[in-house]
């Protein structure tokens, strides 16, 4: 795992948290409007126009130490090791986390997982490394359906096939199942 890599994990389980995080479209994309919290503390206000500039971050002085201590702890990382997935030949100079780079990550983050349980709202399985979604809703998993003659629940049928239900797992194990294969 890269340094980014490791970065970014660091931040998915830091007690930093997004709350009133409101995505909308832009003129250059999708926008967002988030406060950032460490703890009990408010460390930000977080206003992304959507218009391909960069975001706005108005922080709490007498909070803002938070996220700077928490950024002296993060590995300097290179844009190489941030595009790894890309086939361009990125700057392998290593560099420091910037305050607004930890808060786009940090909002990024919270905008998956709000894209994650719209997703679960509908029963969701991974089965050999693909992620399959069915029409059924997650509160139907209980459902008797007939499976070879004999009326088990969607989610007992699901299993038999090979099928590993997301809905049934712990959410953050859900998340990152769904991550990485989604």
């Amino acid at each position: 795992m890269n340094n980014h890599k490791k970065s970014i994990k660091l931040i998915k389980d830091s007690d930093f948290s997004v709350k009133k995080l409101k995505t909308f479209n832009g003129h250059e994309g999708v926008g967002a409007n988030a406060e950032i919290w460490f703890k009990r503390k408010k460390v930000a206000d977080f206003i992304d126009e959507g218009n391909g500039g960069e975001p706005y971050v108005y922080y709490v002085d007498e909070n803002k130490f938070l996220l700077l201590e928490f950024i002296e702890t993060l590995p300097e990382y290179s844009q190489a090791e941030e595009y790894s997935d890309s086939d361009y030949d990125w700057d392998e100079e290593r560099k420091p986390w910037a305050a607004n780079d930890v808060i786009n990550a940090i909002v990024h983050v919270a905008e998956e997982r709000k894209e994650f349980k719209k997703t679960l709202r509908k029963v969701v399985g991974l089965k050999n490394g693909e992620i399959l979604t069915w029409k059924y809703k997650s509160s139907e998993l209980d459902k008797e359906l007939n499976h070879k003659g004999k009326s088990i629940p969607l989610h007992e049928c699901l299993k038999l096939t090979g099928v590993k239900c997301l809905n049934l797992l712990p959410e953050d194990e859900a998340f990152e199942l769904l991550r990485k294969h989604g």
